[in-house]
C-alpha cells in the first residue's frame, strides 16, 4: 500500500517538480491553428514577461510553420514577423529556462525537451502541432516546400543555406 501510494505521488507531483507544463497531443483543427495563431500576436504584442504556457505554445506555433508546405496566410506572416529578434529570445529563455543551441543551429531548451527551429530534423512532434489536413480548395496555391516561408519564420539563429 505504501509503494502504490509513493507512486501516484511522484506521478502527481513530478510535473511541478519538474517544472514542465503538460504538452496536449499536438493534433488541432485549421481553425483552432488560427486561434492559436491570433493569441500568439497578441501575447507577442503584449511586451511583457511570457508565461511558460504562452512560450511553449509561440514555439510549437513557430515550428508548424517552419515545417509547413503551404502558403502562409496574412496572420501567420504577422507572427512569422513577431517571433524574431534577440529580444523575444530573451522573453523565452525567460519563461522555458535556459536555451542551448541545437544541431540544427535552433534553440533547444532542456527544462521543457523542447526544440526551436533549426533544421526540421530536430523538430519533434511534441515541439509542433499537427494540423489536420483540409481538402485543397479549386484554384487554392500550392507550395511543393517551405522555401518561400523560410525567411520569414526561421529561428534567429537559423540561416538556411542551399
Amino acid at each position: 500500500m505504501r509503494s502504490f501510494l509513493l507512486a501516484i505521488i511522484c506521478l502527481v507531483a513530478s510535473p511541478i517538480f519538474a517544472g514542465d507544463v503538460p504538452v496536449d497531443s499536438g493534433n488541432i483543427t485549421p481553425a483552432e491553428f488560427g486561434k492559436k495563431i491570433n493569441a500568439g500576436v497578441a501575447v507577442l504584442g503584449a511586451k511583457g514577461p511570457i508565461s511558460t504556457e504562452d512560450a511553449i505554445m509561440l514555439v510549437r506555433l513557430s515550428n508548424t510553420l517552419l515545417l509547413s508546405d503551404g502558403q502562409p496566410t496574412e496572420r501567420e506572416k504577422e507572427f512569422g514577423k513577431l517571433m524574431w529578434g534577440q529580444e523575444l529570445v530573451e522573453r523565452l529563455k525567460a519563461a522555458l529556462g535556459t536555451a542551448e543551441i541545437n544541431t540544427g543551429m535552433g534553440h533547444y531548451f532542456p527544462k521543457h525537451d523542447l526544440h526551436w527551429g533549426g533544421s526540421g530534423g530536430n523538430i519533434r512532434d511534441r515541439d509542433r502541432f499537427i494540423v489536420a489536413k483540409t481538402k485543397k480548395q479549386e484554384g487554392e496555391p500550392v507550395a511543393t516546400s517551405n522555401d518561400s516561408m523560410m525567411p520569414v519564420f526561421q529561428s534567429t539563429s537559423a540561416v538556411r543555406r542551399g
